[in-house]
């Protein structure tokens, strides 16, 4: 229950009281909270609540979320909160960014452009490898691949060997498509990296592949 329901069914209670007594309750309450407003706002002015008079930033609200953890008993989890948060939330900064400046402008989407790419890359691949491969649902991969189809960036027959599945290639429309989104993903990824050194990306590069290749259920998990 809210602190304002819990007062406010206190006050209802003192309604089998006397007139004094429920003016003596609204004071109390009125008292209460008045408190709880000065607290809140103390917490905002000092930075351990974000004020309401503004969309809270990022940083206010992993100290929050760090806090809140560390109130839940989960210390050292609270510890990597911030590295969690800090990778989420370059991701989406970083495909949002690809997508609006890169890839939309020369007419694919981030996913269709992770599709092309990889065929450029891989040469014809089933529709599940380009599921595995990208990182989309077996689903969009089959929608994005139907309008790839239509605007003749792809083609698709059936394999020989199992005819239930489909062999996707790229089509030199499609081959010269990912060319241009790639040159333009470039100029835009070295816009972004240009805050590191070389040495940086490498060691960065690095970490985030070891991340990836760890198997969190691994009997040796946390073990380094």
């Amino acid at each position: 229950m809210s602190l304002f329901a819990t007062m406010t069914a206190q006050w209802s209670h003192t309604c089998r009281c006397t007139e004094s007594c429920r003016r003596r309750s609204r004071r109390r309450v009125t008292r209460n909270l008045r408190g709880t407003n000065a607290q809140n706002l103390a917490e905002s002015e000092s930075g351990a609540v974000p004020r309401l008079d503004r969309p809270p930033t990022h940083r206010e609200f992993e100290r929050a979320a760090q806090s809140t953890m560390a109130q839940g008993g989960q210390t050292d989890a609270a510890s990597l909160l911030a590295l969690t948060l800090s990778l989420s939330r370059a991701t989406t900064r970083f495909e949002r960014d690809l997508d609006l400046n890169a890839y939309r402008p020369v007419g694919l989407s981030l996913s269709a452009y992770r599709i092309l790419f990889s065929l450029c890359a891989m040469g014809p691949l089933r529709p599940g490898d380009l599921s595995d491969l990208t990182g989309l649902a077996p689903g969009s991969v089959t929608s994005i691949l139907t309008r790839l189809e239509a605007d003749g960036h792809i083609d698709r027959r059936r394999n020989e060997t199992n005819r239930r599945e489909s062999i996707v290639t790229v089509t030199p429309s499609g081959r010269a498509l990912t060319n241009r989104a790639m040159k333009a993903s470039a100029a835009r990824q070295e816009r972004w990296l240009s805050a590191f050194t070389r040495g940086e990306v490498i060691e960065l590069t690095r970490l985030l592949h070891r991340l990836i290749d760890h198997d969190p259920d691994s009997p040796t998990f946390g073990d380094n």
